[in-house]
C-alpha cells in the first residue's frame, strides 16, 4: 500500500493542497508553513502559543484494496418491509424567546 504525506497544521487542519510523495525537508515545508503563516498568523489569538504543525503519513487505498462493507438489514417481521418503520418517533415542540445578543 502506497502512501502520502500530508502537513496537518493546527488552524488550517490537514494543507491538502501540498501532498508530498516522502516525507518533506525543511526546505519544501518552508514555503507551505510561510502560506499558512500568512492566511492564519503566526500565533493562536486567545493564548499567544505558536501554532504546531507536523507531517503526518497518509495510506491510499488502490482499486483492488477498497474493502466490501456489508449493508445491515432492517430487523425481522413486520417492519422489514419497510426500512423507515426501524426509526423511532419523535415529536418535539418548544416556548421561547429569541433575543438579539
Amino acid at each position: 500500500m502506497s502512501s502520502i504525506f500530508l502537513v496537518r497544521h493546527q488552524a488550517a487542519g490537514y494543507v491538502v493542497e501540498f501532498p508530498f510523495a516522502s516525507s518533506p525537508s525543511a526546505v519544501q515545508l518552508a514555503p507551505v508553513l510561510a502560506m499558512l503563516a500568512s492566511r492564519h498568523g503566526g500565533a493562536h489569538k486567545k493564548t499567544g502559543e505558536p501554532f504546531w504543525h507536523r507531517v503526518e503519513e497518509v495510506p491510499l487505498v488502490g482499486p483492488g484494496e477498497i474493502p466490501s462493507v456489508a449493508v445491515p438489514e432492517p430487523s425481522a417481521g413486520p417492519a422489514k418491509a419497510s426500512a423507515s418503520a426501524d426509526l423511532a418517533g419523535l415529536e418535539m415542540s418548544g416556548r421561547g424567546t429569541v433575543r438579539n445578543p
